[in-house]
């Protein structure tokens, strides 16, 4: 990660810090009020019908000689909304793959700060699977996604990455969810994202980085009940 990256994830996460502090410090008269422990436990949190909103900051890098040399290197600072709905409950068995599903909507913004390009923005559908276990404050997690962006980076005409303005997008991440304060989460995610058009322009070698997330989400009940 270079310097600039660095100190763009810093600033991020410091404005995450400072919208989200004074709610944390707030934390424990959420909607539960005296019915939830000061750490609730994974099956309280993770209900069917509970939503949850993510907001998550990292840096993403494809290099060249990674997978085919005639790529070229692209790294951008990439921050995520996400808006998640528990599919299910977790069963009362216990078995080591005890958990549920969450779809999640995200709305992504990217910063190029290396390679060809200054932006990319779009939207994906995720499907989540959370390993919960009962009283657990951690929860791993691996989720897949697919979606679209928007992105400048096809007016450089010297690549053959990104031919067009729209391009489609396929994602996969191993993450965890460890609880801070009742509703209250920090998230780590390791990502791997692709970008590329499916053949619908000449220019589409495509464009494969990985590279790491973090971020703080909030578990809450329905309110549309």
């Amino acid at each position: 990660m270079s310097g600039r990256d660095l100190r763009i994830l810093l600033v991020l996460v410091a404005v995450l810090g400072l919208v989200c502090c004074p709610a944390l410090v707030q934390a424990g008269e959420d909607e539960f009020g005296d019915d939830l422990p000061q750490f609730a436990t994974s099956d309280l949190l993770y209900r069917k019908g509970r939503i949850s909103f993510q907001f998550m900051a990292g840096v993403l890098y494809a290099h060249r000689y990674l997978l085919h040399t005639h790529r070229q290197d692209i790294r951008y600072v990439q921050t995520n909304l996400r808006f998640g709905w528990m599919l299910n409950t977790p069963s009362e068995k216990e078995w080591i793959l005890r958990g549920n599903f969450e779809a999640l909507f995200e709305a992504t913004y990217s910063k190029i700060t290396e390679g060809f390009g200054n932006y990319m923005y779009g939207v994906t559908a995720l499907i989540r699977y959370n390993f919960v276990r009962p009283d657990a404050k951690a929860v791993p997690y691996f989720q897949v996604g697919a979606g679209i962006i928007h992105t400048d980076a096809h007016k450089e005409m010297a690549q053959k990455l990104i031919g067009q303005a729209i391009e489609f997008t396929l994602q996969g991440s191993i993450g965890l969810r460890y609880l801070l304060a009742r509703n209250w989460a920090f998230d780590a995610e390791f990502t791997y994202h692709h970008i590329s058009n499916s053949g619908l322009d000449d220019r589409n070698i495509g464009v494969n980085s990985f590279g790491g997330v973090i971020g703080f989400t909030y578990l809450f009940d329905n309110p549309w009940k």
